[in-house]
């Protein structure tokens, strides 16, 4: 018998969430204004828009296969407000520890 495993995120808007999903070669299918089903590899969850909560059973989710995508969302909603304030992204470097360090301008 399965039982229901959570994760959170900051994943909660709908057009960055679909960048990052088409970036991560993960596949979406959305049922509400709030939620939307994501499979990643065998993994399948449920993401609530609202609170960012990640919800799947135990036998097809695996937490660490939505690490890629919860750092493709955070890349991109850093990106999103960087441009709303009139900045861009000269370069970007990932250190060996997985720290991404980006060289941004701001006009």
């Amino acid at each position: 018998m399965s039982k229901r495993v959570t994760t959170q995120s900051l994943m909660t808007n709908k057009d960055i969430l679909a960048q990052a999903v088409e970036a991560c070669g993960a596949a979406s299918r959305t049922y509400s204004n709030t939620s939307v089903e994501i499979r990643i590899g065998r993994s399948v969850g449920t993401l609530d828009l609202k609170s960012g909560k990640i919800e799947g059973d135990d036998m097809s989710f695996n937490e660490s296969d939505f690490d890629a995508l919860k750092q493709s969302y955070a890349e991109r909603a850093y990106n999103f407000e960087l441009l709303n304030r009139g900045g861009t992204v000269h370069d970007r470097t990932v250190l060996q520890n997985g720290d991404i360090v980006f060289l941004c301008q701001i006009s």
